[in-house]
């Protein structure tokens, strides 16, 4: 008997996730624990993903727990699509300019929004991750449109 649906729900999506990870890196050479290979890592993250699932899923079933509530889709979209954005725009526009399109375009999935502290937000961590990427790490982003 289902005594707590989100857990179930919940433990059902990390299951998926980690068994669609699993078999996005299955063909990637794992190595052993004394000799990782790039294939290591990723799997142990999937196994790991797939055990806690499990015992949310498990939990579902035998701890009452909150009903499942509606899926509010504006948030979610707003967030895939500037994920997106920033994906397509990193190279031609710049590093800068597709961090302050990601905020800005996730912020469009909230009623509660402040423009000036969005875009405050949205430069200083624009700045932040250019200090970060581009002369800590030294990844060859392109800062500015070319």
């Amino acid at each position: 008997m289902v005594r707590s649906p989100r857990s179930i729900a919940f433990g059902l999506f990390v299951v998926a996730l980690a068994s669609i990870g699993y078999w996005g890196v299955r063909d990637i050479s794992r190595g052993s624990a004394l000799e990782m290979g790039p294939g290591y890592l990723p799997v142990l993250i999937c196994g790991v993903l797939a055990v806690l699932g499990a015992i949310k899923l498990i939990e579902g079933f035998l701890v009452d727990g909150a009903p499942l509530e509606p899926v509010v889709w504006k948030p979610v979209i707003a967030t895939m699509v500037s994920i997106a954005v920033f994906g397509y725009a990193v190279e031609p526009f710049g590093l800068v300019v597709a961090t302050v399109s990601l905020v800005l375009i996730a912020t469009l999935g909230t009623a509660d929004r402040n423009w000036l502290s969005t875009l405050l937000f949205a430069c200083l961590l624009a700045a932040g991750c250019v200090v970060v990427f581009v002369y800590l790490l030294r990844i060859p982003f392109t800062i500015w449109p070319a």
